[in-house]
């Protein structure tokens, strides 16, 4: 069944790359400009069970947006906290709906983070897909500024803010 649900939410995500895009309106402050070193570690809800942990830099620019394009993004991200809520609705297939709710909250302490992401996928009863929930908790480092300019930084696969893009 884990290995189920992780198909389901990967289907979810792949819905979302391909959905018209949606404001965003939750960005990161200067006080977040830099490159983090970043662990996150992906659990099933239900379980406990961990499904994968990763480490990798990520770059994160004053007013990058929170979340991507396909998600409504609302809360806020202060020099210290992170408290947003990100949703969805896209077709899955033509009868079938899924809606996807990410509630990411978080405690930066100096150059520390800690935080988690819950994202839960529920479909329509057409579907006869069971609905998903997966948690992501997540741990950075500041390693050091970002000395280009920051307005052109692409956030590299694997990295914090893609995963959050993705969940």
């Amino acid at each position: 069944m884990k290995s189920m649900r992780l198909l389901y939410l990967v289907t979810a995500i792949f819905v979302f790359w391909n959905a018209p895009a949606a404001a965003q309106t939750t960005s990161f402050p200067s006080s977040w400009e830099g490159i983090w070193n970043m662990t996150t570690t992906l659990k099933d809800c239900d379980t406990g069970t961990v499904l994968n942990t990763s480490t990798a830099p990520d770059t994160i620019c004053a007013g990058q947006s929170f979340g991507s394009s396909e998600f409504v993004c609302n809360g806020t991200i202060t020099d210290t906290s992170i408290d947003v809520t990100c949703t969805a609705i896209s077709e899955v297939y033509p009868g079938c709906t899924v809606s996807i709710t990410m509630v990411s909250t978080g405690t930066r302490s100096g150059n520390t983070f800690q935080g988690t992401t819950r994202l839960t996928s529920d479909y329509s009863p057409e579907c006869g897909i069971p609905d998903t929930c997966m948690l992501q908790e997540i741990s950075g480092t500041f390693v050091s500024p970002y000395q280009g300019e920051c307005t052109n930084v692409a956030i590299a696969d694997g990295s914090w803010g893609a995963m959050k893009a993705r969940f």
